[in-house]
């Protein structure tokens, strides 16, 4: 109920400086009205996203994401070039696309496409990005200059483009995209690899088990294990969404049923409240394991 209380008062915060804006006047005016505005709604973004990933009812916040990707996603437009808000709306789009992948992936790749642009926008915010990004450089050199600032959208704007191409490895030409991943994920890895419990890592799992092995340099069984143990050394042990996916992709490609029934077990046994700030993530975590368990028979054959 809090959570719904404070997206309430959020939205009509939202809609009031926005009436305030439409009617003021002047244009100077209505400019500085909105920039003071948007600053002042900045902070609440950010309590908004505190009090969604700490949330401990899981239903309330899976139907109130909606509302609040509504809410953030008009904040944003109006401070259209705000690294902040930018990077908030992509992680929000990819954390719903998370809820509902299982029972309607064509709309998550909706949400993930749409989060992966707030991220490329948060991310040619920086000149030398956009730039290289214009002239169509690969995402790595693209990003190789950027400070640890940059840290978060590399994480989540890689994130969104990871969980798409999962979901649409069956079409050629976006699974060219997984050169794209690499090259923001690493860059992450590189400025920050503890960034939000290790999640570069947990994709970079992900990309090299879909991979073929080249050189013992990417790809492949054995590195994306490293990248696997990598998150859970970062998050303490403690971010159960790295349990969830070295389940599903680690495991099959190890053929190693044992680790994936270990790994899930412990998703869904763990205490959620175990990853300070992210109890929902883990909730999520749990939710989606009890569903890949059930579907063990797929990924290990009798």
């Amino acid at each position: 109920m809090k959570e719904k209380r404070f997206l309430c008062i959020l939205s009509m915060l939202f809609l009031f400086i926005f009436l305030i804006v439409c009617f003021s006047g002047c244009t100077a005016a209505r400019h500085t009205v909105q920039k003071v505005s948007v600053n002042m709604i900045d902070t609440s973004v950010d309590d908004l996203v505190e009090r969604l990933l700490d949330s401990k009812n899981y239903g309330e916040i899976r139907n109130g994401l909606p509302g609040a990707l509504l809410v953030v996603t008009g904040v944003t437009e109006m401070s259209p070039n705000n690294y902040k808000l930018l990077t908030r709306t992509c992680m929000l789009y990819t954390a719903y696309g998370l809820f509902v992948e299982d029972e309607n992936p064509d709309y998550a790749v909706e949400l993930y496409d749409i989060a992966i642009e707030y991220g490329l926008r948060a991310l040619k915010l920086d000149k030398q990005f956009r730039k290289k990004f214009e002239q169509e450089l690969d995402y790595a050199e693209c990003s190789k200059h950027l400070g640890k600032e940059y840290a978060d959208a590399l994480a989540w704007t890689s994130t969104a483009y990871g969980l798409k191409v999962l979901l649409t490895l069956a079409n050629a030409a976006v699974a060219m995209d997984v050169p794209k991943i690499s090259g923001l994920a690493l860059k992450a890895i590189e400025l920050d690899e503890a960034y939000f419990y290790g999640i570069s890592h947990i994709i970079m799992g992900i990309v090299n088990s879909i991979l073929p092995e080249f050189a013992r340099l990417t790809g492949g069984v054995e590195n994306s294990r490293k990248e696997f143990d990598a998150a859970d050394r970062v998050s303490g042990n403690r971010f159960m969404m790295a349990k969830y996916f070295r389940a599903k992709y680690y495991c099959p490609l190890a053929k190693d049923q044992v680790m994936f029934n270990k790994s899930l077990r412990e998703a869904i046994e763990t205490d959620p409240a175990i990853l300070p700030g992210g109890y929902i993530l883990n909730e999520l975590a749990r939710v989606k394991s009890k569903f890949l368990l059930d579907q063990a028979v797929i990924y290990f054959p009798q």
